[in-house]
């Protein structure tokens, strides 16, 4: 539907990169999500290995006590 009014009204979104409807479809349900899961992987990864980091440094913080 939005690749049909931007193509309609030439508002100039993303959506005019593709030709028909069939390939906005698939750049929405196909190549929409990598926009998502490749930042949450990344972002995910950062995270769970400052927490491995942040335990080990605790673990040899308490070893000196």
């Amino acid at each position: 539907m939005l690749w049909w009014i931007t193509k309609t009204w030439g508002l100039g979104t993303h959506y005019g990169i593709f030709e028909n409807w069939s390939q906005a479809l698939v750049g929405q349900l196909v190549l929409g999500p990598f926009v998502q899961i490749i930042p949450g992987g990344l972002l995910g990864s950062l995270t769970l290995a400052i927490k491995r980091r942040h335990r080990s440094v605790a673990k040899c913080t308490d070893a000196y006590k």
